[in-house]
């Protein structure tokens, strides 16, 4: 328990009040814990910068974000992306050194290239692990392709068309959109972690 020093007040009803607030102080968690970061809060972190589309490029600036997120020094170079409708993250196991932290997503599709394959909408359980060195939590596992929003789909498609020549791949592209597109008017806009 933390100690507190309280000037004594000559009236009752000024060290009552004294006592009281001297009580809610010692309530209360330390500077230190306040500041510590939770591992909820990393998996939350780094599921709203996944959705974002962070993990995309390296050129991302964003991904860097990532990196102090999780353990792994280098992101594969991934050949196709999941795209999701919403993100929800569950009550957790927090343990020392090791934590677990369950999301669920749903997923509407995945994109490769720029080629768009729906899915039937589903649900997707994931179960990070993370552990802790110092003060710092980190994602240790599992590394899974990136899941982004269908905002960020449509952006990373629209970024790819601004610049193509090809009228295939135009074509494509413009395709790849379309169905992403008719998602989001459907209601797949995403729901943050």
């Amino acid at each position: 328990m933390k100690k507190v020093r309280l000037f004594a007040i000559k009236t009752g009803r000024n060290l009552g009040l004294a006592l009281c607030c001297a009580t809610l102080v010692q309530a209360l968690p330390s500077w230190s814990a306040l500041d510590e970061v939770s591992p909820t809060s990393v998996v939350q972190d780094y599921c709203k910068l996944d959705q974002a589309g962070a993990r995309l490029s390296s050129q991302d600036p964003n991904n860097q974000k990532i990196f102090a997120l999780v353990s792994w020094l280098e992101e594969p170079g991934w050949d196709s992306v999941v795209v999701m409708k919403s993100c929800e993250i569950f009550p957790s196991k927090w343990g020392q050194p090791t934590s677990r932290v369950a999301l669920r997503y749903v997923l509407l599709g995945e994109m490769t290239g720029t080629n768009i394959t729906a899915y039937r909408p589903h649900d997707e359980f994931v179960t990070f692990v993370l552990d802790k060195s110092g003060d710092t939590w980190k994602i240790k596992r599992p590394l899974i392709p990136p899941h982004i929003s269908v905002e960020t789909a449509i952006a990373a498609l629209n970024s790819l068309l601004k610049d193509e020549k090809d009228p295939a791949q135009i074509k494509s592209l413009k395709a790849g959109i379309s169905v992403l597109m008719q998602w989001q008017r459907a209601g797949a806009s995403s729901k943050e972690p």
